[in-house]
């Protein structure tokens, strides 16, 4: 039995009508055409009495219209503090997903906090092992050279017994020599290819920043910023080892300015061998005060005016 859209007011009753909507929109249109067949078989006269029973009960269109989806329906409940909250499906919806998103990246960083932590330690504990081999080498080191020093000492017709135990001992400590270095030799070994490895992709990271932020970066553009970069001083060495964009882009910049300052001469060579071309003289002629004065009177025939132009003409 579907739920009352418009008397939900618990959590229970909700998900109750969720579970009747989704149920209508998923009916397979298939099953209920049987029922439809079975419907037109049933007699006249039923099909008449259900009519009948069907017709709309009087005063039943003065109901308040059902909200057109369930996301339309408001659901109000109230706290143990009394507070009463009232708000729409749709809105309950969106904030579940947003739940959900923030669920989701929690659990993802929570993932990457915990492998991150996992290879700290595993960095740390090929660290301390590697600190304790290389001490062990190197006191394993100084107990041969001082076995190596004695056995001279020692005479094997006086004390045979005593020159076997060194000799023993001298070869055991060997074999640890042995084992331990091919150890220190091995992460050594890790460590420069994981250097390497991390080299490798801060290179790459540096390249496609620099076809990015200078245009027409290529091959042939590095060669001439590695040019340039000699030109300061650099090495081979060392700009095989940078791998900050930055210092790249910095080159870039003293390249421009080189070029520019080459070719500054020929610019100015071309100013000082144009020709001067002289200054346009004015055609415009002064006017004078008796021509102002005469066409002040012209326009205003006023005592003032014809004295102020008698002033200028004696």
């Amino acid at each position: 039995m579907a739920v009352d859209q418009e008397s939900i007011t618990s959590v229970d009753q909700l998900a109750a009508a969720l579970e009747a909507d989704d149920s209508q929109d998923h009916q397979d249109p298939d099953n209920a055409q049987p029922d439809a067949e079975a419907q037109n078989d049933e007699p006249d006269g039923q099909l008449e009495q259900e009519g009948d029973q069907q017709q709309p009960v009087e005063g039943e269109g003065d109901q308040p219209a059902a909200p057109e989806s369930l996301d339309d329906t408001v659901v109000s409940w109230e706290t143990a503090s009394g507070e009463k909250f009232e708000v729409p499906v749709a809105e309950m919806k969106l904030g579940y997903m947003r739940e959900q998103d923030y669920r989701h990246k929690t659990q993802t960083f929570a993932q990457e906090r915990e492998q991150t932590v996992q290879h700290i330690q595993q960095q740390y504990q090929v660290a301390e092992t590697f600190a304790k081999d290389l001490g062990h080498l190197h006191a394993v080191n100084a107990q041969i050279a001082a076995l190596e020093q004695a056995i001279p000492t020692i005479d094997r017709n006086s004390d045979p017994a005593g020159y076997v135990d060194v000799v023993t001992h001298l070869q055991t400590l060997r074999e640890q020599r042995t084992g331990i270095a091919g150890r220190v030799e091995q992460a050594q070994n890790q460590q420069q290819a994981q250097q390497q490895q991390q080299f490798q992709q801060a290179q790459q990271r540096m390249l496609s920043d620099l076809q990015t932020s200078i245009p027409g970066f290529n091959q042939e553009m590095l060669g001439k910023l590695s040019t340039t970069a000699r030109d300061y001083g650099f090495t081979d060495q060392e700009l095989g080892r940078i791998t900050d964009p930055r210092f790249v882009r910095l080159v870039h910049d003293a390249m421009q300015h080189k070029t520019l300052q080459a070719k500054a001469p020929g610019a100015v060579n071309k100013v000082k061998a144009a020709p001067v071309k002289p200054a346009k003289q004015s055609s415009t002629a002064t006017t004078t005060g008796v021509e102002i004065n005469l066409k002040k009177f012209a326009k205003n025939k006023s005592l003032d005016n014809f004295a102020a132009l008698l002033q200028h003409t004696i």
